[in-house]
């Protein structure tokens, strides 16, 4: 009753108003609604600057520095080599310069983190820059101690770089692994930004009625691109948090988003080149340079599923070098791993560019070479077992010569002779063994 009778009191106070009093109440009916709706889109879109600074923070003292220390990282492997290599003063030098530019870029992150608040992801990036810096240190503190100097037997010099190398690739491992909990963040406070849009954008649904068309057409403008450049942020973000490192940020050329942008395709880009660096390491043997079996394997694997796809053929050799144990018990194991690199390169050269050449395990490798038949397959191998054979190795002063048995299959698409990779394997591996049997430094061509 009471409602009613308020409602019936006011439109008859209306119509008695005067038209100044009527316009009056228009404008103000009208500016009221103008005015909640600007201080609520103030106070959203100063949420959706704040975050956005939170992305540009967390990129800028972070993310990028991680990136960077991890370059800085892979050029102190650089000169460490070329030290180890001349063992010269100035060479020495760059080293210790170098250990001191990645000791400040440390400190720097250190100072970057302090005060944060401990999230999950907080404390696996603070354990994982405690582990790379513990790693870091040893790596630090043996080639830049006063009294270190290289070893003078090439042995000793192997040895050290291939553990500092480990050591290094331990730190670059797990500088990576921070950088994809960074990319969490990031991820997080682009989606906060992106539900502060959404929120705007339905409190203008709502508003629209309420609100002066030219104030709606504006604010309209300004949200349609927020949230656009927050869904893109956010979109790529996640991509990115899910290892797809390709992804970029694009349309974002101008606004506030458009240092972000440019700040999160340059952090990807980084991020998906240290992630192929990484991967080739990975797949890579780390005594001859050619690919490790799990990466060889790979290959294999997505060579023999397109030659069957397209009808197209694939030749796969197993090579063993002869008598690799006596080498070994004669000229010692250091040798031993100068031949097989010796091997590796000579395989290298005699292949194309196109065939993937790998170390199958101990002194055994394998040859892929796509788009090739029997016949030139054959004379690949030939040639293959001819230039290890006049390869000769010289360790200490003395000459040291091996062979090699292979043994060579071909997928043929028409007789489909072969159905899976681990049957072309079984198939080469028996001509290898036949290779040996029928005496040695010769090929075997296994036809079914």
């Amino acid at each position: 009753m009471f409602g009613g009778g308020a409602l019936v009191a006011a439109r008859r106070a209306f119509r008695n108003a005067t038209t100044g009093r009527r316009m009056l109440l228009i404008a103000t009916a009208t500016f009221l609604p103008v005015v909640l709706v600007s201080f609520l889109l103030g106070s959203a879109l100063n949420r959706s600057a704040g975050l956005t600074a939170d992305v540009t923070t967390e990129v800028d003292t972070l993310v990028t520095p991680v990136l960077a220390l991890s370059d800085e990282l892979s050029g102190a492997q650089i000169l460490l080599d070329r030290y180890v290599a001349t063992g010269a003063d100035v060479d020495r030098a760059a080293v210790v310069s170098r250990t001191r530019r990645i000791d400040n870029a440390f400190a720097a992150l250190d100072a970057a983190l302090t005060g944060r608040a401990e999230t999950a992801d907080g404390m696996g990036i603070t354990t994982g820059l405690a582990n790379a810096r513990a790693s870091w240190e040893f790596v630090r503190d043996t080639m830049a101690a006063p009294g270190f100097t290289v070893p003078a037997d090439a042995e000793g010099q192997a040895a050290l770089l291939r553990t500092l190398g480990a050591e290094i690739a331990s730190v670059r491992s797990d500088l990576a692994g921070v950088a994809e909990l960074a990319t969490r963040r990031v991820s997080a406070a682009a989606a906060e930004a992106d539900r502060s849009a959404r929120g705007m954008r339905l409190l203008l649904l709502v508003a629209v009625p309420l609100s002066a068309f030219l104030a709606v057409i504006l604010v309209a403008w300004l949200v349609r691109d927020l949230r656009h450049g927050t869904r893109a942020l956010r979109e790529a973000a996640e991509q990115l948090e899910d290892g797809r490192h390709g992804v970029r940020v694009s349309g974002l050329t101008h606004g506030d988003l458009a240092p972000v942008a440019r700040a999160f395709n340059a952090m990807a880009e980084r991020m998906e080149l240290q992630s192929r660096e990484l991967h080739e390491i990975a797949n890579r043997d780390e005594l001859t340079g050619v690919m490790n079996r799990r990466g060889f394997q790979l290959d294999l694997e997505t060579e023999f599923e397109r030659a069957v796809r397209y009808g197209r053929p694939l030749a796969f050799l197993l090579l063993d070098v002869d008598h690799f144990k006596a080498v070994n018990d004669t000229h010692g194991h250091p040798a031993g791993d100068v031949v097989l690199r010796a091997v590796a390169d000579e395989i290298q050269d005699a292949v194309r560019g196109v065939d993937r050449v790998g170390r199958w395990g101990g002194e055994e490798f394998a040859v892929l070479l796509p788009e090739t038949v029997r016949a030139d397959a054959e004379h690949v191998a030939e040639r293959v077992a001819k230039v290890i054979r006049q390869r000769v190795v010289i360790v200490d002063g003395d000459p040291i010569r091996v062979t090699a048995s292979l043994g060579l299959t071909v997928f043929d698409p028409e007789l489909q002779v072969a159905t899976s990779t681990a049957e072309l394997v079984e198939r080469a591996d028996r001509a290898l063994y036949t290779a040996k049997e029928e005496g040695r430094d010769r090929v075997v061509f296994a036809a079914s």
